[in-house]
């Protein structure tokens, strides 16, 4: 939970996945703390939802920008074009 300046929420940091996940597909791993979608940082899980949607209307890859478990500013590109495959395969 993250109190800041009277902001309540939950830190967007990936849970455990399994490993035929999309997610894990485009290389999500647990611990990673996602703090931008594109350009526009994040601070709360309901963030990411939000403009993660809206990349998705979209259909093209967005940059994810994380912090690893070790503190390492990574990126992971979510493809939503990729996105209805797999939903046909359920491996979200």
């Amino acid at each position: 939970m993250l109190y800041l300046t009277g902001i309540t929420g939950f830190k967007p940091i990936v849970g455990e996945l399994q490993s035929d996940s999309f997610a894990a597909a485009v290389g999500f791993v647990a611990g990673d703390q996602i703090v931008a979608i594109g350009d526009d940082p994040v601070i709360l899980w309901e963030e990411v939802g939000l403009k993660l949607l809206a990349k998705a209307v979209e259909a093209e890859p967005v940059a994810v920008n994380v912090i690893t478990k070790l503190g390492q500013r990574q990126v992971r590109w979510i493809d939503f074009a990729q996105l209805p495959n797999a939903l046909d395969q359920a491996d979200l």
